[in-house]
């Protein structure tokens, strides 16, 4: 099955300003490249009902999670984000937990994305009148 999306992280996090101003010692040079080839290799896709994180260069790792209905979306982006698009997004989604989304490259594509997934009031008023926690 294809993914209805596919997002990727930025490879500026390699460059940290100190392996930018160390950048003619060989260590830096290293680094940078290994966080380049780990970056191009980590990647998150969405399905209509789930996620999968998939990442790592020789070991493949998979994590595949449920994709819950879309409350809000938000998105943070620095100056250094703006130039070079990439941001950090945050999901609210129903449940107990949020999805975090760190330096992701082309941050618009999945923001439309992600309010294209996002609850209508109908819904919202269903899931208001049930009991969805009960206090003690």
């Amino acid at each position: 099955m294809k993914p209805e999306y596919t997002a990727r992280y930025s490879i500026l996090n390699a460059f940290t300003i100190w392996r930018v101003l160390l950048f003619w010692l060989i260590v830096p040079t290293i680094m940078i490249i290994v966080d380049i080839v780990k970056y191009k290799h980590d990647y998150i896709e969405f399905y209509d009902s789930y996620v999968v994180h998939k990442f790592g260069v020789i070991a493949k790792n998979e994590k595949r999670s449920i994709f819950p209905t879309v409350l809000s979306v938000s998105v943070y982006r620095t100056f250094w984000g703006a130039i070079f698009n990439y941001a950090s997004i945050k999901v609210d989604v129903i449940g107990s937990f949020d999805l975090s989304l760190c330096n992701i490259s082309n941050p618009d594509g999945l923001k439309s994305y992600l309010e294209s997934k996002i609850m209508n009031n109908s819904q919202v008023k269903n899931i208001s009148n049930k009991t969805m926690y009960t206090d003690l």
